[in-house]
């Protein structure tokens, strides 16, 4: 979200839960809008409440905070606002792009779900993006410190979290997709990540034996 502010985007997140949201973005939110149940369907409209979200820059703690109108010299807080719905043109224009964009993404998934050695671009994998690749295939590690403790413990490389980013931009690029594998595939990585093992004991022997210096 911060690397889009500057060009002044309206971003509207639905969400059941307000926690579903990590704390880093929710410190940018700037409204949150409660929706407590279209209670008056029959007559087209409902009421929402909106909140200001104000944050604390010293603590990191969001605080919600009616909203306030300025009308004249008094300033009233706003506990309720009537929205009515939209009309019947929009919404089916709505219905129609909402579809196909989930048509699409439904189709996307499953193609990366399905995706075996057949299907995969033709191009190839540095060792280390190999080893990366198969890592996340198998057990998809939830954080690159996780990544990174993997890659270490499958090939006894020194790896950090900005060696990890750049793994994931170059797997990424040759076009792969993480997803389950066939297991013909999935043994293929295994033995080309037991070559990166060799590859790099194999560097680091050859590192140690070279003469250190000039003289």
């Amino acid at each position: 979200m911060a690397t889009v502010r500057h060009r002044n985007f309206i971003i509207i997140f639905t969400m059941p839960y307000i926690t579903d949201i990590i704390k880093k973005v929710r410190r940018l939110v700037h409204y949150t809008v409660e929706c407590p149940g279209l209670k008056n369907y029959k007559k087209g409209y409902a009421y929402v409440k909106i909140m200001e979200s104000v944050g604390n820059h010293k603590t990191g703690e969001i605080y919600d905070k009616y909203t306030r109108v300025q009308h004249g010299r008094v300033r009233y807080k706003v506990k309720w606002i009537r929205v009515w719905l939209p009309p019947k043109p929009i919404v089916t224009y709505y219905e129609i792009r909402k579809k196909e964009y989930t048509d699409k993404l439904y189709k996307d998934m499953e193609k990366a779900f399905t995706a075996d050695a057949s299907t995969l671009p033709d191009k190839e994998l540095t060792p280390m993006e190999e080893a990366y690749y198969y890592i996340m295939c198998k057990y998809n590690p939830k954080s690159a410190t996780d990544m990174v403790y993997m890659i270490t413990q499958e090939t006894g490389a020194q790896i950090n979290t900005q060696k990890v980013s750049l793994l994931k931009k170059g797997v990424r690029g040759k076009g792969f997709i993480v997803g389950p594998k066939t297991d013909d595939y999935m043994a293929r990585l295994q033995r080309n990540v037991a070559i990166t093992q060799q590859q790099i004991k194999d560097k680091m022997i050859k590192e140690e034996l070279e003469p250190k210096g000039g003289g």
